[in-house]
């Protein structure tokens, strides 16, 4: 090979070189920390906690929440462009109180209300569980059943999960239901929404 050819194949193997670093240097300014921090969240400063939105799923802009004290729904997530019996998601509170809120009276509160539902003429228990998990790093519990209403050609299944848990004194209560055939593919994802709530970071005090 001659001088000339091999500085030329140098000068083509620089290039190509030079081509790479730029390639790589665009897709990293491509891609900025800020995307992460612009998904769209749920956020509960009266709990100090937040939950990520997946695509797929939308807050349920008939929902609003007006008066902390009174306690009641936070916020309810839905399917994006929904069908009747699509999974939703929603998140109450307990009111204000004087007393203390234990995990124990919380879930209590909570079978009552279950016990309420599977009074409601028609409605037959399939199945029915309870189990101790964790949630945001505090001891909760674990409500899930399936039922089913009406009869014959009407009759309907569904799926309901809730997470039962105490902050800041109050019961924070999330209750995913849904159609079974349209919860039981999501379930996975659903959970995987629930289980992903973490604190709100607070800055660091300046004093």
């Amino acid at each position: 090979m001659s001088f000339l050819s091999l500085e030329f194949v140098k000068r083509i193997d620089a290039s190509l070189k030079s081509i790479l670093i730029l390639l790589i240097s665009f897709a990293l300014v491509g891609c900025p920390e800020s995307v992460s921090e612009n998904k769209p969240i749920v956020n509960l400063p009266v709990l100090g906690i937040t939950f990520p939105i997946p695509a797929g799923w939308v807050l349920d802009k008939s929902v609003q929440y007006t008066d902390p004290a009174k306690g009641g729904t936070l916020f309810q997530l839905i399917r994006d462009s929904a069908v009747p019996g699509s999974p939703r998601i929603t998140g109450s509170i307990s009111p204000l109180s004087t007393r203390s809120v234990t995990l124990k009276q919380a879930v209590k509160n909570a079978r009552r209300a279950l016990k309420t539902l599977q009074n409601q003429q028609g409605l037959v228990i399939q199945y029915s569980s309870t189990s101790e998990i964790k949630f945001i790093n505090k001891p909760a519990m674990k409500l899930a059943q399936s039922y089913t209403l009406g009869s014959g050609s009407s009759q309907l299944s569904v799926t309901q999960i809730e997470i039962v848990s105490v902050h800041k004194n109050r019961t924070l209560s999330l209750t995913a239901a849904g159609r079974t055939e349209l919860f039981t593919p999501l379930e996975e994802e659903i959970n995987s929404i629930i289980e992903s709530g973490q604190y709100i970071e607070t800055p660091p005090s300046k004093n």
